[in-house]
């Protein structure tokens, strides 16, 4: 390729920039030889051509980005690096003309073939309201309410006037004018809104806006339009052989809005947390952070879980945020204490003078005793009316009070820690705080059955069935490289290839889906597991398990490779009871689950998409510095319950318009198999009684 386009230049400048471009710059950017003479030896470019024979076409598409990282770390200058360039562009465009390379839109990212996929006309009653209620509750699923308020505001000052409606007739627009701009996207449609970053331009130019406050409004204009532009919203084409796919992304189904409320959500915490985001002047005083990090150590030595412990420190943080906001105690003074007071419970004889043959003395000693007891008890009272304060603050289900009340007990066994299980206080109950909130708890519970759940299973789960379908819908988002565009001024369509970004979100979000389906585990699992430690790629063998590396190191590797699976593996530590693990699960390494490769109707089975996210997907955003498999959406930061819980509601939501959650997904595998009932329960890691009671739903 390269001796046909370099015999057919007529110009020897030409030629000169192509061969310096190729021998100089993309031979060694592919692991060939080095040029050090100027001008090139002989040898040196016959050594570089050689080179170039055993260079796959495919590595010939990205010549632009690999000479690019070449001439930076050779530092050639600006001036330079464009005749580079143009000399490589100009070779690539002949060799795609002369059909030595495929067109780049028809190259998945990650190396492999692509099915074509096409996407539906949006549904036009749809307009550009939609699409911001829709941007907005990208956003707040994203915790970055702040850009709605700045979008929103944009939005009334440049974007509706640019469109033809009403401005804000002072600097800040008043509640009624916000009402009528944000309403007057309704008038705007989706083909007018593509042209909304032209129409502000000109909105700029009239009002005399200034270079450096232009900036912002456009940007944030661009991030709109480019998230839709991501998620295939302005891309369409008419497919009759699936018609479930009537749009690219939410199905024709318009995203339910959250109503607004004061209630504290566990994974939210928007206002109620300490040290949250919009309260950036909070801290931890020292005494409270040292109480922190010896409650966790205290935890951990009781044999509760890591994972648990930081379940547990988000509740306290909140508890101690609702004592500082509503209880008016001060940053400083916050403590433990503040919530569960320490009394004095214990009254020693040798306190006082050794002179007993005094009844003074006596009687003194037996009334600070009583005196004491009824201090505690008077204390134990004010302090159950304050929780009590705080559980009808939560407002929530009986069985969520009962699990805060949970946590209380365990703060208050950590403050009168070095006094249970003495002489003077054998069991937890001869605490009297400790005492009244082990009886609440067995209200609440007996309370719970009585009231219906706050959202039924019946609402928040889908058959089997669909949820089948939903993987599948997402599997095919995975592979939808190429968006087709209606043209406006012909007939015809247009082509665009997505971003990776884009596709490597909608392959994670395949994984995150098909590995829930296909082990209905807890939520910990999935976003928890690890690369070669919960997540391990080998061969299970009579109990022994042998990695990758073990059977390339044994020299049996081409031999068994075929046989080489995906496991889920946990040990004690990882295990849902901890060291309560089942002794046939301790004595034979722990809880392995083999990942299905099952097929799918492209001739791709699960381990290919696993490979593909491994190999490519995972680090599209940028370079992972952990070894957790999945990770965030937007950033490559670990994910935690909330963003997996979110994550997995709003994949079914698109799908079947029911917010499915992890949990849900775990009843609807234990009723879809009832005959199955001691294999679904080792599955789901709990026992067949509590199977039959709170997971198999009628």
């Amino acid at each position: 390729m390269y001796e046909e386009f370099y015999n057919q230049l007529t110009d020897p400048e030409e030629q000169e920039n192509l061969q310096n471009a190729v021998t100089r710059f993309f031979v060694p950017g592919t692991g060939g030889p080095v040029i050090f003479h100027k001008p090139a030896l002989n040898l040196e470019i016959k050594a570089a051509l050689q080179h170039l024979k055993s260079i796959p076409l495919e590595y010939v598409n990205e010549a632009e980005s690999i000479v690019t990282v070449v001439m930076k770390e050779f530092d050639i200058s600006a001036t330079h690096q464009t005749r580079i360039r143009n000399s490589i562009r100009a070779w690539l465009a002949w060799g795609r003309e002369e059909k030595y390379l495929p067109n780049p839109l028809y190259i998945a990212p990650w190396g492999g073939d692509i099915i074509p996929s096409f996407s539906t006309t949006p549904n036009a009653k749809e307009s550009a309201l939609d699409y911001y209620n829709r941007y907005c509750e990208y956003l707040r699923l994203n915790d970055s309410e702040n850009d709605i308020t700045s979008l929103q505001s944009i939005i009334i000052k440049y974007l509706v006037p640019a469109y033809g409606g009403s401005s804000p007739s002072g600097k800040r627009a008043t509640s009624a004018e916000i009402e009528a701009g944000i309403n007057y996207l309704q008038e705007i449609s989706i083909e007018e809104l593509k042209d909304a970053l032209k129409l502000i331009e000109a909105q700029f130019e009239l009002l005399g806006v200034t270079k450096r406050k232009c900036y912002i409004p456009r940007s944030r204009i661009r991030n709109w339009l480019n998230w839709h532009q991501s998620q295939g919203d302005f891309g369409f084409l008419p497919q009759q052989t699936l018609p479930e796919f009537n749009t690219f992304y939410t199905n024709g189904i318009r995203q339910k809005q959250p109503k607004p409320g004061k209630k504290l959500h566990d994974n939210r915490c928007p206002i109620h947390k300490l040290c949250a985001k919009r309260f950036p002047d909070d801290y931890l005083n020292p005494h409270l952070e040292q109480e922190i990090k010896d409650y966790k150590a205290w935890r951990l030595a009781n044999d509760i879980r890591p994972g648990s412990i930081a379940t547990e420190e988000e509740q306290i943080l909140q508890v101690l945020g609702w004592l500082h906001r509503y209880e008016g105690i001060p940053l400083e003074q916050l403590s433990f204490e503040c919530l569960i007071s320490k009394s004095q419970l214990i009254f020693r004889l040798n306190d006082y003078p050794d002179d007993w043959d005094d009844w003074n003395v006596w009687g003194k000693f037996l009334f600070e005793k009583e005196k004491g007891t009824q201090s505690a008890r008077d204390q134990a009272k004010s302090d159950m009316d304050r929780i009590k304060r705080y559980l009808s603050f939560l407002n929530g289900h009986p069985n969520s009070q009962k699990k805060r009340v949970s946590l209380l007990i365990a703060m208050g066994k950590f403050i009168y820690r070095d006094l249970i299980g003495s002489d003077d206080c054998p069991r937890e109950r001869d605490i009297p705080i400790i005492q009244r909130l082990l009886n609440l708890q067995v209200e609440l519970g007996k309370k719970a059955k009585s009231v219906a759940n706050t959202v039924s299973y019946h609402e928040t789960s889908v058959s089997w069935e669909e949820a089948i379908k939903a993987m599948e819908k997402q599997r095919r988002r995975a592979e939808q490289v190429i968006l087709y565009f209606k043209r406006n001024s012909r007939k015809g369509y247009s082509e665009k290839q997505r971003p990776e970004t884009a596709i490597a979100k909608e392959l994670q979000k395949f994984l995150s889906l098909a590995f829930c389906l296909l082990v209905p585990s807890r939520s910990r699992t999935f976003y928890d597991l690890r690369i070669g430690e919960t997540f391990k790629e080998g061969i299970l063998s009579e109990n022994k398990f042998f990695g990758v590396a073990d059977l390339k190191e044994k020299g049996v590797w081409e031999k068994v490779k075929n046989q080489v699976a995906f496991y889920i593996h946990h040990e004690a530590e990882d295990y849902k009871t901890g060291k309560a693990i089942a002794p046939v699960l301790l004595n034979n390494g722990g809880w392995w689950v083999e990942l299905p490769n099952i097929e799918f109707k492209n001739n791709l089975c699960l381990y290919d998409y696993v490979r593909r996210w491994l190999e490519w997907g995972r680090g599209v955003k940028g370079a992972v510095e952990h070894n957790f498999f999945f990770r965030r959406t937007n950033s490559t930061k670990p994910l935690d319950d909330g963003a997996w819980g979110s994550r997995i509601k709003t994949m079914f939501n698109s799908s079947t318009e029911v917010k499915v959650s992890p949990a849900s997904i775990r009843k609807m595998f234990a009723s879809q198999f009832p005959e199955h009932i001691e294999s679904a329960a080792l599955l789901l890691q709990h026992s067949e009684q509590m199977h039959n009671t709170n997971y198999d739903m009628p």
